[in-house]
């Protein structure tokens, strides 16, 4: 109980201190919850110390309800937790973000959220896919059309 007291109250300031939307940040945490899942493949763009972007690709599984309010545009900012995350290695087959050292679980801001593709079935490990084969279901976040 005083340990997630304590993970609330370190939630809550940063929001703070970071200027974000507080009612869109709370909103993002309350969908962190269990519930249906729905897998996607994700761009993630965050801007490193030296003021260079760095691109992310990941499939991973995000809880349904938060999927929906984000391509609905009630979300623009918060936390989107991925699970289950799966890349593309370079030899074009699915992998699995798991080792000794890292879970299969990363949490982004949604407002680094470049490009969101619902998916028609789960990326399985070791499968290869080219990027050309048709695994997404639609593109519900494409930034890149608008600049």
């Amino acid at each position: 109980m005083i340990l997630r007291a304590h993970q609330i109250v370190l939630a809550i300031s940063f929001m703070l201190v970071s200027a974000c939307n507080f009612g869109e940040e709370v909103e993002s945490l309350k969908e962190l919850r269990d519930g249906e899942k729905v897998w996607i493949f994700a761009q993630f763009n965050i801007e490193q110390e030296n003021n260079t972007i760095e691109d992310y690709y990941y499939f991973g599984q995000i809880n349904a309800s938060l999927y929906k309010k984000i391509i609905n545009r009630k979300i623009k900012r918060g936390f989107i937790t991925l699970k289950k995350i799966r890349y593309w290695g370079s030899d074009d087959s699915v992998k699995a973000y798991t080792d000794e050292l890292y879970a299969d679980e990363m949490t982004f801001r949604v407002e680094d959220i470049q490009k969101m593709d619902l998916l028609k079935k789960e990326p399985k490990p070791g499968f290869k896919y080219s990027y050309s084969d048709d695994l997404s279901q639609e593109t519900v976040i494409d930034k890149s059309s608008t600049k």
